[in-house]
């Protein structure tokens, strides 16, 4: 499937999060727009339809649906270069051909807004933005644009965030650590977890993702003296059935210290 051809003006901009919307269908930018393409089943075969320009800006780094909620507006984040706007977008009526959208937030960061740097809560209208130097949750986009920032302990840059499934805990990655905070939608408030707010992966970390109930799943690094010992002109084939066979060891693709 191809949904046409542009001159990206910068690059990872193919990188599709939180990208597909169920009644609006794929966000995707070229740097400098913003588009909505229509997706929708045919035979059970998905099928791009007609795109539609959302909006123009000087910057666009990153594109986020909110939580999908019943009969509500949707809400989708434009992730810009020191700043993020959220739009609300419904249609007029029973008019699809009529969408109307409007801006109901922008907020401003002192620091670059990270790739992948707005986290949406699974699901409530709760957003986490992340900078290399801190991270924040936006208790109500729809209100007004106050944020509680998470107290980060120690030094380090962060580097990633996800909300645990059921949403009451924002895990942030910050060097080699995981620091965990507690969220209480109720009183809006974001506190360091008090049974380990704190735990050291022991490598750089690249990313985390929420997997089931409290668990999440992290992505690090090799630590430098593995990635110097990478012996990189040897190649080796992957099984065809990884059942019956074994991958080679890390050892294997290592030189001698």
């Amino acid at each position: 499937m191809e949904l046409g051809k542009a001159k990206l003006l910068r690059t990872g901009l193919n990188a599709l999060c939180q990208a597909i919307h169920p009644v609006h269908g794929l966000a995707w930018t070229d740097g400098k727009q913003v588009i909505l393409t229509a997706l929708h089943l045919h035979n059970g075969e998905p099928k791009f339809g007609d795109s539609s320009v959302f909006g123009q800006f000087e910057h666009v780094h990153g594109l986020y649906w909110g939580p999908c909620a019943p009969e509500a507006p949707a809400l989708l984040t434009v992730q810009h270069k020191k700043h993020i706007t959220i739009w609300q977008l419904c249609f007029s009526g029973a008019d699809r051909s009529n969408l109307l959208v409007s801006q109901i937030c922008d907020i401003s960061e002192p620091y670059p807004v990270l790739p992948q740097g707005c986290v949406w809560h699974p699901s409530k209208q709760v957003l986490a933005v992340l900078t290399t130097r801190d991270a924040s949750v936006l208790p109500s986009v729809h209100l007004n644009n106050s944020r509680i920032s998470a107290e980060i302990k120690g030094s380090g840059l962060v580097h990633c965030a996800c909300w645990t499934k059921e949403g009451n805990r924002l895990v942030v990655g910050v060097g080699s650590a995981l620091h965990s905070y507690i969220w209480d939608d109720d009183q809006k408030t974001l506190n360091a977890c008090s049974f380990c707010p704190i735990f050291d992966v022991g490598g750089y970390i690249c990313a985390v993702e929420a997997t089931q109930n409290f668990q999440v799943a992290v992505a690090t690094e090799l630590p430098l003296d593995k990635i110097c010992g990478l012996n990189a002109g040897v190649a080796f084939e992957v099984p065809s059935s990884v059942e019956t066979e074994s991958f080679p060891s890390q050892s294997s693709l290592c030189g001698e210290e």
